[in-house]
């Protein structure tokens, strides 16, 4: 992702400058910079996000410092879970090093179930919040 967005940049300025010839993929990019829109471009290798370019950008450099962070010092105490790009994966992995941890499929069910309840009921909540908001 992060080449895709940095070679597509590159490229641009140079069709800007004349040295490369404007492709269409160029300036579709060219034109959601001016409109403040993310490129199709960068849709295709990014995450799902409904958000404006600035704030996208400011988001996606916000998730690259997390995962330098988590590189540079090791895992957090609390993860920014809308971060990641695939959560369900990562709760797997979690269970899964709980298991290994525990050894004891009786504890990893207990758990897994408990997660789920809590998941659940805070997905309620927010759609609540929402119901309300809207009335």
């Amino acid at each position: 992702m992060i080449s895709t967005v940095t070679n597509l940049l590159i490229n641009l300025s140079k069709a800007i400058d004349g040295i490369l010839s404007m492709s269409n993929e160029l300036e579709e990019l060219f034109n959601s910079i001016f409109d403040n829109k993310v490129s199709e471009s960068w849709q295709k290798v990014a995450y799902p996000s409904l958000k404006p370019l600035g704030s996208w950008i400011l988001d996606f450099l916000k998730r690259l410092q997390f995962m330098q962070d988590w590189i540079d010092n090791g895992a957090p105490p609390s993860f920014w879970i809308s971060g990641f790009y695939f959560t369900q994966s990562f709760f797997t992995g979690v269970l899964q090093n709980f298991a290994r941890k525990v050894n004891n499929i009786n504890k990893l069910l207990n758990v897994s179930s408990k997660f789920q309840l809590i998941l659940y009921a805070l997905i309620s909540y927010l759609f609540l919040l929402i119901r309300i908001k809207s009335i």
